[in-house]
């Protein structure tokens, strides 16, 4: 076995994903396949999460490893048949990923739909955290069992520039900055015992206008690419290389800090 795969790997392990017909479940589905792992989709639209067993289908052992079941995330006796039969077929849910949400438009607060805003709720808190959780925690329990959640959740808010919170500003750079800063330094110290390693930042591009969430997450990415440069190359342990992806095709990363804030602040795209 691999270094990876005994610091990373998930064989033998069963996770349950929740909205597995969702773009998000599709792309957690591949990698939890290649890690090793047993996947149990549990959707609604059994139909759509088809499309993402199609897909995975060449990976090795995918077609035993792999499971569509239906299951309103909604509805208690419907995850708990889902739990069920996972068991029964892939073995003990070791994790559970919340996946399901969505939304359904936007617009001014007085003009709200109430029935709109409740159904939202339903999806988001009900289906998408609360019973799934319920459920599987309780069967964990019943098991002594212990096992791993993974909330699935957004966090970009159509908050005007210039009425940027200084404290949620300042939390934003904890999380996209200095926890950065905090993993790079544990994981050097242990590339440095094993001879060499790789890192791998991934970084987004938020190209709203007007969206505080672009402003505070583009100065960050930028400040962690720019600590590449300029750290001192020569104590990284060899063949450790930095290096820093944004998913996104099309686009074109901002070249500093200042560019990171004027972008999101007038939303004029790059050239």
């Amino acid at each position: 076995m691999s270094y990876c795969d005994e610091m990373f790997g998930l064989e033998g392990k069963t996770v349950a994903v929740t909205g597995g017909g969702g773009m998000i479940a599709a792309a957690l589905t591949e990698a939890l396949l290649r890690a090793g792992a047993n996947v149990a989709l549990w959707s609604i639209h059994t139909e759509t999460a088809r499309v993402t067993v199609d897909k995975v289908a060449g990976i090795p052992g995918a077609k035993e490893r792999i499971r569509n079941l239906q299951a309103d995330a909604s509805d208690e006796a419907s995850i708990r048949a889902a739990l069920d039969t996972t068991e029964q077929e892939l073995g003990a849910v070791d994790v559970l990923i919340n996946a399901v949400g969505g939304n359904k438009g936007k617009g001014p607060f007085v003009e709200m739909d109430i029935e709109v805003l409740e159904s939202i709720l339903r999806l988001n808190l009900v289906a998408g955290l609360v019973v799934p959780t319920k459920v599987v925690a309780s069967y964990w329990i019943e098991r002594k069992i212990r096992g791993n959640i993974v909330n699935m959740a957004s966090m970009y808010r159509a908050v005007p520039y210039d009425e940027t919170d200084a404290g949620a500003w300042h939390r934003q750079i904890g999380v996209d900055l200095h926890g950065t800063f905090y993993c790079s330094r544990a994981a050097v110290q242990i590339m440095r015992r094993h001879g060499g390693g790789r890192r791998l930042d991934v970084a987004p591009l938020v190209r709203r206008r007007g969206r505080f969430a672009a402003a505070r997450q583009g100065v960050a990415t930028q400040c962690a690419q720019n600590s590449h440069h300029s750290q001192d190359r020569a104590r990284w342990p060899r063949p450790h290389r930095p290096k820093t992806t944004n998913p996104g095709a099309g686009f074109r990363a901002p070249r500093g800090v200042a560019d990171s804030l004027g972008e999101s602040a007038d939303g004029e795209r790059w050239k």
